[in-house]
């Protein structure tokens, strides 16, 4: 049995310990209320000055600079050659931003099955848990107190076989978001055909017209 000497040695080897986790405790306690409060503040909003001034938005900045970094598809037209009614279409799907947006959207929803269809595949997630733990010992007629460090790795395996058509119910949500999201991008491109046609007869006719009024000029010339 341990004497009164020295167990009164460790405690006092232990206070200095316990002050120490103390103060840090206190300064970890610090430092997260002062993150949070910075945190807050830079997400508040800055209200304008008057109701006249427009709201802006302090990363405002940040998404101009994106968008300059962001390449920009140039095409050149060559004047010299005159297009046909097929090459001016084919240059207005290349270049339409609207295709763009249509297609980039038909490729999410083309994600987004694919994320569904992934449920019906097993799961494995590899875990390491490490700890350690601090225990007295009697060595030699004394205790003593030792760290013991502990690592543990588990790897668990997960397959969901009764779901009640959950799974399957999803994967026919994301089948008809791709169908609809693949409809839109054909109708985009039906309008921009449209646009392009209409345009281009438009101009036929102008040119036409402008041709019919130069004869009649000519014709209206000559007889007097």
């Amino acid at each position: 049995m341990p004497s009164p000497a020295g167990n009164r040695k460790e405690i006092l080897e232990t206070v200095p310990y316990l002050n120490k986790n103390r103060r840090v405790c206190r300064w970890g306690l610090w430092l997260f209320v002062f993150f949070f409060i910075g945190s807050l503040s830079g997400h508040a909003q800055n209200l304008p000055s008057s109701p006249a001034q427009p709201w802006q938005s302090s990363r405002q900045t940040q998404f101009e600079k994106q968008l300059k970094a962001i390449p920009e598809q140039a095409y050149t037209l060559d004047a010299s050659h005159i297009y046909t009614l097929a090459e001016l279409v084919d240059l207005a799907e290349s270049h339409n931003p609207d295709t763009r947006v249509a297609w980039q959207e038909a490729k999410a929803r083309a994600q987004s099955l694919g994320v569904a269809e992934s449920a019906l595949f097993p799961t494995i997630s590899a875990v390491a848990l490490a700890r350690s733990m601090r225990q007295d010992t009697l060595y030699a007629g004394g205790f003593y107190r030792d760290t013991i460090g502990l690592f543990q790795p588990t790897l668990d395996l997960n397959y969901r076989i009764f779901d009640f058509g959950r799974r399957s119910g999803a994967i026919n949500e994301a089948k008809a978001d791709l169908f609809a999201a693949d409809f839109s991008f054909n109708d985009t491109h039906r309008n921009v055909i449209y646009q392009v046609t209409a345009n281009y007869h438009r101009l036929l006719n102008a040119m036409g017209q402008q041709e019919a009024a130069e004869a009649t000029l000519l014709n209206a010339q000559t007889v007097e």
